[in-house]
């Protein structure tokens, strides 16, 4: 090392990263968070309808949920499988 000085340290992820020549993909870990956080943004912007996608049982029975108890209006399913 010349005059003293460190190399920089990389994490473990950047130096696999920089070894496959690959760029990281962004992995979704939750979700059910992402569409609520959809449904709170659309809320703060005075938006009336939002569009969730991925969807899941989970997420259907949730809303469905959140419909009954009267915090969400229409909710309107589309399986476009």
């Amino acid at each position: 090392l010349a005059q003293g000085r460190w190399p920089k340290p990389r994490s473990a992820t950047a130096a696999l990263q920089q070894q496959a020549g690959k760029r990281e993909r962004m992995v979704k870990i939750s979700v059910l968070r992402d569409c609520l956080n959809g449904i709170v943004n659309a809320e703060k912007r005075g938006k009336r309808q939002v569009l969730v996608r991925p969807s899941s049982k989970v997420i259907i029975k949730f809303l469905q949920v959140m419909q009954k108890h009267g915090y969400i209006g229409d909710l309107e399913i589309v399986d476009d499988h």
